[in-house]
């Protein structure tokens, strides 16, 4: 998932060399007034419906979550079941919904995600403007 120099979020694979392919282009998002949030969706049939989701963050070219990449993923687990109009974008975020983990983490950063019988939602809290060169990369299974 790659933020566009216009705010658009967009999904994309990677080829064995590492070269991206659109596969999604304007998935639903919205950024806060400030740009130090970022909620959007991910639907579940564009990355082959998957039991679960793990994702490692870079954002603005800057900041890597985890820490470290050598550290575990943060992961969502997609329940069966309908799609669940509480996980749309613009949600006020619980600490139940959060996956990165505070301790391990530079402080001022959060992660958020739920997931849905048809998508996953995931927000970022950021104690900067969130833009270009923003990269989620989501490994499934």
């Amino acid at each position: 998932m790659g933020v566009a120099l216009d705010g658009t979020v967009s999904l994309y694979s990677l080829d064995a060399s590492g070269a991206p392919t659109l596969v999604r282009q304007n998935l639903p998002a919205a950024f806060s007034t400030d740009g130090t949030e970022l909620d959007f969706r991910l639907p579940a049939a564009a990355v082959g419906n998957p039991s679960s989701i793990s994702t490692l963050i870079n954002v603005n070219y800057n900041t890597y979550l985890p820490n470290g990449f050598w550290m575990p993923p943060f992961t969502v687990i997609k329940p069966s079941g309908l799609a669940d109009p509480a996980a749309q974008i613009g949600v006020t975020w619980t600490a139940a919904d959060r996956i990165d983990r505070p301790a391990d983490e530079p402080e001022g950063y959060q992660l958020y995600a739920r997931a849905d019988g048809a998508d996953y939602a995931f927000g970022l809290t950021w104690p900067t403007p969130i833009g270009v060169g923003t990269t989620l990369w989501f490994k499934h299974r």
